[in-house]
């Protein structure tokens, strides 16, 4: 039986997608001729008792894994499923490429163009990323994530709470393993989240030692300070 709380979410997807079935008919007639490229995308999943919570706090599959779609007649194949591993870093990527225009001079995101024509193309990436913040999610510390198909990983600040998942095995993520019990295609997984685990360690330690010598930023409200730190936007 649903959730009172899962029952209300799903109430309100689907009455996003009748305002979106208004919406995006108007958005081609203002179009024309010239075609209209369509990119609807979802921050995060919801977790519903899945794994005990109900939050979007643990980067678990109902939460990472969220739609990506894109649609533009005689540019993008239609009614290609991709099953390859994507990241919403890619998205921005993806857009510039597909209209013809030049890239970031630096991104973490790859364009996904190649995947979205009707000739099957190799994957463009293997792995995708994700961090939490501590403070929800019964965890402590910052979280790293590294998931490819095969598997993923949490690499905590706190080794103690750093483990894995075998996605071909457990596919529902159910039992968790050391990063130690990790072989095989699982252990190169976990040498990904450690890695990106350190890369944020420098990154943090770069930005502190600027911020010694950089003006004092303005004041910023107390009580949306509060929020943004609970949202993982501000640490400290």
């Amino acid at each position: 039986v649903p959730l009172p709380l899962q029952r209300r979410y799903e109430q309100e997807t689907r009455g996003l997608d009748d305002l979106l079935r208004e919406f995006i008919p108007r958005l081609r007639t203002l179009a024309g001729d010239r075609g209209m490229l369509l990119v609807v995308f979802a921050d995060h999943g919801e977790e519903f008792l899945e794994h005990g919570g109900v939050d979007h706090l643990r980067l678990f599959d109902e939460v990472m894994h969220v739609p990506l779609l894109f649609q533009w007649s005689g540019h993008v194949a239609e009614g290609r499923m991709v099953e390859h591993v994507v990241s919403l870093t890619d998205v921005a990527p993806t857009v510039l490429d597909l209209l013809g225009l030049s890239g970031f001079a630096r991104t973490d995101g790859v364009s996904l163009a190649p995947l979205l024509q009707p000739a099957e193309a190799a994957p463009t990436r293997r792995t995708a990323f994700g961090q939490v913040p501590p403070g929800g999610g019964n965890h402590r510390e910052w979280q790293f994530i590294a998931r490819t198909r095969e598997g993923k990983c949490f690499a905590s600040v706190d080794e103690e709470g750093s483990y894995c998942f075998d996605l071909v095995e457990d596919p529902a993520e159910m039992k968790k393993l050391r990063p130690t019990e990790a072989t095989g295609a699982l252990a190169a997984v976990w040498e990904k989240a450690a890695a990106y685990r350190e890369a944020a360690r420098d990154a943090v330690s770069t930005r502190r030692a600027r911020s010694k010598t950089a003006p004092a930023p303005p004041g910023v409200d107390p009580a949306r300070e509060r929020k943004l730190r609970a949202l993982g936007y501000i640490d400290d």
